[in-house]
């Protein structure tokens, strides 16, 4: 996982970067492959791939690894480069990631859920971000996460709400929480002066907003809201840029942990290694709780198995 610990360069905030996983024949993941929701971009075959072999200047050898993936979408950003010569960085970065095919093993670990696809990225005619329409949403089951993208070429919508941000040039997520509290997002890290919005309503024309933000203060031009959601209720996030602003985009949302009681513990289920993703970070200490081998704690979410 990218995200833990933070692995460079692809963590840094460049809108330049995009970051590969390796996929096999059968379009699952890879055993050996990173992962990400908010740093690894896309899939491409990495698995028995045909490659220049070290053994004479003729050889050639079947290799896997993520160093296979990645030349696959080099080779198409070149590709692409030279069909679309006057696109910027981010345009090229919009057409690879918008024409993907969608595949299960990538939904809810890589930014986009797809795997790379070369024919449709030609293809595609305008440069707008993958999430750039309200019903393209880029659906988020995780409620932790810091997701890095770009804002370059978005297109603004018609809506019911004219606040510039959900009918305005912007990038869109829908998440739910498992159960009710606190969200809080943050465009912090962006490199541009920022708008932010979250709404409720299951189509374009019909929003209802909960909250919208400018600026964090007087200096900090990016955009924070916390909100109180309900389990279970789609709330769809826009990030927009100011007057047109467009660039590097890092948004993140810490939201409520569905463990945090005792009563909600994870149920672990498998033969052999169980385990679980999540976080604690608005996790709490229930009253009554006891001390964790003599430590108050404060932050604990809990698990169970039956042996």
């Amino acid at each position: 996982n990218n995200h833990l610990p933070a692995t460079y360069p692809r963590t840094s905030p460049l809108k330049n970067i995009i970051s590969v996983a390796a996929t096999d024949r059968n379009d699952a993941i890879a055993y050996f492959s990173n992962y990400g929701l908010g740093t690894v971009h896309i899939g491409a075959p990495g698995v028995a791939i045909t490659s220049l072999g070290i053994t004479g200047d003729s050889a050639y050898s079947s290799m896997s690894g993520t160093s296979m993936a990645t030349p696959h979408v080099a080779g198409a950003v070149a590709q692409l480069i030279a069909k679309f010569p006057s696109d910027t960085a981010g345009q090229i970065y919009n057409r690879l990631l918008a024409c993907g095919d969608p595949i299960a093993s990538l939904t809810q670990i890589t930014l986009t859920g797809a795997r790379l696809n070369l024919r449709n990225a030609l293809a595609n005619t305008t440069g707008r971000p993958f999430n750039d329409d309200f019903a393209r949403a880029r659906v988020i089951a995780a409620t932790d996460f810091a997701i890095q993208s770009t804002l370059a070429s978005a297109a603004a919508e018609s809506s019911n709400i004219s606040d510039g941000i959900a009918n305005g040039p912007a990038v869109w997520y829908r998440v739910s929480v498992p159960v009710d509290g606190t969200v809080t997002l943050t465009t912090s890290g962006s490199s541009f002066d920022t708008l932010l919005g979250v709404y409720t309503g299951e189509s374009i024309a019909a929003l209802t907003a909960v909250a919208t933000h400018d600026d964090a203060s007087e200096s900090d031009k990016t955009s924070r809201i916390t909100f109180e959601a309900t389990a279970g209720v789609n709330y769809y996030i826009a990030a927009a840029g100011k007057s047109g602003a467009e660039g590097y985009l890092r948004l993140a949302m810490t939201g409520p942990v569905a463990n945090d009681d005792l009563a909600n513990a994870t149920n672990l289920t498998g033969i052999g290694v169980m385990g679980m993703r999540g976080h604690n970070r608005t996790a709490t200490k229930e009253p009554g709780e006891a001390n964790h081998a003599g430590n108050a704690g404060g932050k604990s979410v809990w698990a169970k198995f039956t042996p």
